[in-house]
């Protein structure tokens, strides 16, 4: 499937527009809001040079909204819109829905079977952390970039967060972090 160039992208209608921020980002309308919606950052997007640049303003827009202590309840809200969008990690979709193209190719090999990566003992601790995590950190979710990481790594990746004194704030940065780094490599997966 031919994309937009990134020539094209600025020139294209906000619906066009929409379409590929969510095939990089997963679709929510509070991304939609800070990015394409801001006039601000729609006008430092035009100035982009391509795809990669804009992911970059889109990561350092974001991480702007989380340099207060004392942000407000509905920004609050909002970036757990962003990275709730993405899907829960190893858990399977009969727990979470369905997965987006790109996420269920990403997670392509949190689904091997090697090293008894699939065993039940497995799943059932990817749910388990997974819950974990978003209690200790309400209306966040585990997010990171697979990388062709197997299950076992991103349950000790889980480990640590969860045994680290990390705020509400530094968790919602590392998850954009972590969200931007996968939407940059879906962009040079899709040849944008």
């Amino acid at each position: 499937m031919p994309y937009l160039s990134f020539d094209e992208f600025k020139n294209s209608s906000l619906e066009e527009q929409i379409k590929i921020f969510d095939l990089l980002f997963e679709h929510t309308d509070s991304l939609i809001k800070f990015t394409l919606q801001d006039p601000k950052v729609k006008l430092d997007i035009l100035k982009c040079d391509d795809y990669k640049n804009m992911i970059e303003l889109v990561r350092s827009s974001l991480l702007s909204l989380t340099e207060n202590d004392s942000i407000n309840d509905e920004t609050k809200t909002h970036l757990s819109n962003i990275i709730e969008a993405h899907p829960k990690l190893g858990v399977p979709k009969e727990i979470q829905g369905e997965l987006s193209a790109l996420s269920k190719m990403e997670q392509k090999n949190l689904s091997s079977n090697t090293n008894n990566n699939n065993s039940e003992e497995i799943k059932k601790a990817l749910i388990d952390l997974n819950n974990k995590y978003e209690k200790k950190y309400k209306g966040l979710r585990f997010v990171c970039f697979v990388n062709g990481r197997d299950r076992v790594e991103i349950i000790q990746e889980m480990k640590q967060i969860l045994q680290s004194e990390n705020t509400w704030l530094q968790e919602c940065q590392r998850a954009i972090n972590a969200m931007c780094d996968i939407a940059l490599d879906r962009a040079k997966k899709l040849d944008l």
